[in-house]
């Protein structure tokens, strides 16, 4: 199995694929093509990692939630029953306050709702496999290798 990935980014296929388009344009089997040159399946775009005292994690681009106001929006709406996004508690590894209106780069945040700590979420953290095994990056390289597998099953029919 190919395996992309890297701690502190998030895996972002291309839309659409490229081998689907190109195919589509083309026609043909695309496999004398990919032996000859590379070619880009999608991104690793830099990404926060959130760890939530209830043991759930969430890996989530930071071009999107980079802003802490959108962050805690996302959060509420995951984490189901949290109607109020002020109600979360976010903090850095060392359990302090997040201050600002922006994350400054890739990072690991901690959660916890009402009656949750901290120290908990630190816990879950400590515990969970590394960013890195637990991001859904060899899923998307996976379904690009099937999709293009599929693509030239259906141009040999």
């Amino acid at each position: 199995m190919m395996r992309c990935s890297r701690d502190s980014f998030f895996w972002s296929p291309k839309d659409p694929s490229p081998l689907a388009e190109r195919t589509e344009e083309l026609g043909g089997c695309e496999l004398t093509r990919l032996l000859l040159c590379p070619v880009v399946l999608g991104f690793l775009k830099p990404a926060v990692r959130v760890q939530c005292a209830s043991g759930q994690h969430f890996s989530l681009p930071l071009d999107m939630y980079g802003e802490l106001s959108a962050l805690r929006e996302h959060l509420s709406e995951e984490l189901s029953g949290e109607n109020d996004a002020s109600t979360l508690q976010l903090s850095d590894e060392s359990q302090k306050p997040i201050e600002g209106q922006y994350l400054k780069g890739p990072c690991n945040i901690l959660c916890a709702r009402h009656g949750e700590t901290l120290a908990d979420a630190y816990q879950a953290l400590k515990r969970a496999p590394s960013a890195q095994g637990s991001d859904p990056v060899d899923d998307g390289v996976a379904a690009a290798i099937r999709e293009a597998g599929d693509n030239i099953r259906k141009f040999d029919a």
